[in-house]
């Protein structure tokens, strides 16, 4: 038997038994778009690298 995963609408807390994008009762959107999903990701990304770098310069100068 499939898990059904229930959500409630932070707006207007109507329970949505189906996973979905937006509310169907009033129209809020439940999920971040995809180009916010993948700069968070570039961001946290680049992050990283710049503090391992950051961290690699700054050992080699002791």
């Amino acid at each position: 038997m499939p898990e059904v995963k229930i959500e409630v609408c932070p707006n207007c807390r109507f329970t949505l038994v189906d996973p979905a994008t937006y509310c169907p009762y009033c129209g809020v959107q439940l999920t971040a778009p995809l180009w916010k999903k993948t700069g968070a990701w570039i961001l946290l990304f680049l992050t990283c690298y710049l503090f391992l770098q950051c961290n690699l310069r700054l050992m080699k100068g002791l």
